[in-house]
């Protein structure tokens, strides 16, 4: 866990055998992260590296001699929120973190514990996967601001939705009234649309949804924290959906952070504007891994990586697969089979329970 102080920054290194409480300074880093973030999103490699090398010998290196394994779970605080500690660069080896480190994060001291409280789902039913798509009259809001359509996001949808044998609601059918009817009722939801971020009040940030009759398909952040969801990982592939305003105790309040209020214990969100066609081969690959048995942060590294290795050229550069980090339990996903074994088990159990019975009588 990373702490700010008024002399710079405490990080606590806990370990299964110990805590280390390491003391650093980073002189300006909150410019810096915003400066290495805007170099991304600009696909300015030469600056990112640059200061991807700068973060990593300032911020990661003192630590990495406590480090006694390979995961690591961040609990970042004030500007390292925004920061993704994958792309931080190895002066000597030119290694991206990704290559060495599982990492994933935690919204909170608060919000960590509710994780490992909470100890599973009851839903079995799959996946829920809504995309809008903004297709012909559908691109546009309530507002009538007109957004980009997003075919690879409905095309994502559908894969998934076959994968854990679960419902793909798409185009025009992707409606804030039906989400708001279905969501509690799925293991996973996935959203694969557009944000409208709002960091002066965080609440009134919203996700982009189809319009109907009952709805302006403005799914606000304050709607989201009093939704009763029950499904143990919610997947937002919109832009920004980590994006908010600093809480000194709850770490940023973003959209992300609605969902986990809400119930869910696993988040994949997005630190900045994320490229719809990259993202979406990651997301499939990430979704494969986890029907394979992956841990979550585990799925998405690995996603990632199998991205890297094929990507070429411009592809390569971070802006195209370092936007979307996991935060929350790591668990691996159920699948919709663990169930059938169980009960398969829990009969098969009984079966020898009876058959046991009855030797026993005939024996009497």
């Amino acid at each position: 866990e990373y702490v700010e102080t008024s002399n710079g920054l405490l990080a606590f290194v806990i370990t299964p055998k110990s805590i280390e409480l390491v003391p650093f300074e980073v002189p300006d880093i909150e410019e810096k992260i915003k400066v290495f973030n805007q170099s991304l999103i600009n696909r300015n490699q030469t600056e990112s590296l640059k200061i991807a090398k700068e973060i990593y010998q300032g911020l990661f290196a003192p630590l990495e001699t406590h480090f006694s394994g390979s995961e690591l779970f961040i609990i970042p605080d004030g500007p390292l929120y925004a920061l993704n500690f994958e792309v931080l660069t190895d002066d000597e080896t030119g290694r991206f973190l990704i290559e060495d480190y599982t990492i994933s994060y935690l919204l909170s001291a608060t919000t960590s514990l509710l994780y490992q409280n909470l100890s599973g789902v009851s839903n079995t039913n799959g996946i829920l996967a809504m995309a809008p798509g903004f297709e012909n009259d559908e691109n546009e809001g309530g507002s009538g601001q007109k957004f980009i359509r997003q075919p690879f996001a409905m095309k994502t949808a559908g894969f998934i939705a076959e994968l854990f044998s679960g419902q793909s609601v798409i185009a025009a059918q992707a409606t804030e009234d039906r989400f708001k009817q279905e969501a509690e009722d799925y293991r996973i939801i996935h959203l694969g649309t557009h944000t409208e971020i709002n960091t002066t009040s965080p609440m009134l940030s919203r996700l982009i949804l189809s319009r109907s009759e009952n709805e302006d398909g403005y799914l606000h952040a304050y709607e989201i924290y009093n939704l009763p969801l029950r499904a143990e990982l919610a997947v937002l592939t919109a832009c920004e959906t980590g994006v908010g305003k600093e809480s000194s105790s709850e770490g940023v309040l973003s959209m992300a952070h609605g969902f986990a209020y809400a119930g869910c214990p696993s988040l994949v969100m997005s630190l900045w504007e994320i490229d719809e066609k990259t993202s979406a081969q990651i997301i499939e690959t990430f979704y494969q891994n986890l029907s394979e048995g992956m841990p979550k942060n585990e799925a998405l590294r690995q996603a990632k990586l199998h991205y890297l290795q094929d990507a070429k050229g411009e592809l390569k550069n971070p802006y195209y697969w370092s936007g979307l980090v996991l935060f929350g339990n790591a668990a691996p996903v159920e699948s919709s089979s663990d169930y059938w074994w169980i009960a398969l088990s829990l009969i098969g159990i009984l079966f020898l329970v009876l058959f046991a019975r009855r030797i026993r009588k005939k024996s009497e």
